[in-house]
């Protein structure tokens, strides 16, 4: 015959030992640091805030800037604030001003909160597909999501006026 005791014996060892794995569990899941998700793959960085700043940036310091351009403004004295603007790297930038009188684009590089002409590209304010693209080789980043910003653009053939400079899809370079 089975002896009733010694079976409630064997029962409550069964459950210390279940209410101490229970226990340890919850004082594991409790105390480890999860490992961290890595970012879905279809989520992009965010450009924009990186390139506002640049462009506040430009238009804060353009006095000081320009004045540092290897060819110096004509009558005025000083360049008229840019009017175009596209990232081609994420600190480089093709920048599109006038003196009133002549149309001018240069490549600046932003670093250590500072603007530094890389190279005047010349008088004009457009220019050919491939000779952007040379630029892009030379200076910007071919893995980089150009980012064009411009105070007026020529859309669907009417001409768009904006109050600032204003981020939009076309190649504000390319004619």
């Amino acid at each position: 015959m089975n002896n009733p005791s010694s079976n409630k014996g064997s029962v409550n060892i069964i459950l210390v030992i279940i209410i101490v794995l229970l226990l340890g569990t919850v004082g594991y899941l409790a105390t480890r640091t999860p490992s961290p998700l890595p970012a879905p793959a279809n989520e992009a960085p965010d450009y924009n805030a990186n390139e506002n700043k640049i462009i506040s940036d430009l238009l804060s310091s353009w006095v000081a800037t320009q004045a540092k351009f290897a060819i110096k403004a004509s009558e005025s004295g000083t360049y008229n604030q840019p009017n175009k603007v596209q990232f081609i790297a994420s600190t480089t930038l093709l920048v599109h001003y006038d003196d009133g009188l002549v149309d001018h684009i240069s490549v600046l590089r932003y670093q250590n909160g500072t603007l530094t002409e890389l190279k005047n590209v010349g008088v004009m304010s457009t220019m050919p597909q491939d000779a952007w693209q040379a630029l892009v080789d030379v200076y910007g980043d071919s893995k980089y999501p150009v980012g064009s910003y411009t105070t007026n653009v020529f859309r669907n053939g009417k001409g768009i006026e904006y109050p600032e400079l204003t981020k939009v899809p076309e190649n504000i370079f390319v004619r």
